[in-house]
């Protein structure tokens, strides 16, 4: 027997009182350590929600709705979520993004504020400050082209990275929009799916005026401010509500993927490799071991083959034909 067993038990010469207390004791220690987790617990919530008022939930819900899920201008299933291209880009900066942004007078052209160029998002939210817009680009020729293609490409832009970033001036040189704004050594860099982005870049000055706002823009589509070096955008303002004692800080940002697989398939070379390399070894033992196996077993990979053959065969042939070509 076990010492484990003998000392549940009692042993030889333990009482039943004894062993009756030792019972006790383990579950008064038990009920003890659950008291104490359960204050840890609800310590720990009080302690995470209770910097957490209700109102950030309701003012960054009213924010995102009305410069997120508005819809661009002439299409209404489209909106922030859903841009895939530079016009709709330039739509959504023309359209929504200055609609919201501006709110000088009430529904009947009556001046919201007797303050001169300002601005009060939904009537209540004070637009600090002036809205910028940024965006950072990268070099030409900062991506490999086969020897075979390079007669045939003559620009090329890969994907955004520190030291493929774009320094030079272009466009309006003459403009400060069009040249390079260098970045801080302080500033925070922006962490976003497709890549991490330093500050700086190319920066556009938004006014206070709604109209100079809306020149600005298009002054900038027309001379192709947003162009195949363009990597990513980005657009920051903030609010204060004095309702709720509030500040929001709101950044809004457009990534533009490059089309250099060769780049991605670069860093993924070595996980793709070893896939490909497990994905073969069962094909290369069952190619050698074939000719030793009994002739049950070739003959049941010989049904499974031709089955998948078979199959391959009537997907191909059942697909429907085109009507307008038929009689």
């Amino acid at each position: 027997m076990s010492e484990a067993t003998w000392w549940y038990r009692g042993g030889e010469g333990t009482s039943k009182h004894d062993l009756h207390y030792r019972r006790e004791a383990e579950v008064n220690t038990t009920l003890e350590e659950l008291l104490l987790y359960f204050i840890f617990l609800i310590n720990l919530c009080i302690l995470t929600f209770g910097m957490v008022n209700p109102h950030m939930y309701y003012l960054n819900k009213v924010m995102s709705s009305l410069f997120v899920d508005t819809s661009l201008p002439d299409d209404e299933r489209s909106s922030f979520r859903s841009i895939r291209s530079i016009t709709e880009f330039w739509k959504f900066m023309e359209g929504p993004l200055i609609d919201g942004l501006y709110w000088d007078s009430w529904y009947g052209n009556k001046q919201l504020y007797s303050v001169k160029n300002s601005s009060r998002i939904y009537y209540e939210n004070v637009l600090l400050g002036i809205p910028r817009v940024r965006q950072l680009r990268v070099r030409n020729n900062t991506c490999k082209v086969y020897p075979a293609f390079q007669s045939l490409v003559s620009d090329c832009y890969s994907k955004y990275t520190v030291e493929n970033e774009d320094f030079s001036d272009f466009g309006l040189k003459r403009n400060p929009e069009w040249t390079h704004t260098p970045s801080s050594r302080t500033a925070p860099w922006h962490w976003g799916f497709v890549g991490v982005y330093r500050d700086g870049g190319y920066i556009v000055t938004l006014s206070k005026s709604k109209s100079e706002t809306k020149a600005k823009f298009v002054d900038l589509r027309l001379n192709n401010w947003i162009s195949r070096g363009t990597r990513a955008v980005f657009i920051d303002f903030s609010l204060y509500n004095a309702n709720v004692n509030l500040f929001c800080i709101i950044r809004s940002n457009f990534r533009i993927r490059t089309s250099n697989f060769h780049g991605k398939y670069k860093s993924l070379a070595l996980c793709v490799c070893v896939c490909e390399f497990c994905f073969t070894i069962p094909r290369v033992i069952l190619i050698l071991g074939f000719p030793r196996m009994p002739v049950d077993q070739k003959q049941l990979w010989e049904d499974v083959l031709c089955s998948e053959e078979q199959q391959a065969v009537l997907s191909i042939t059942d697909l429907p034909l085109n009507p307008g070509h038929g009689n």
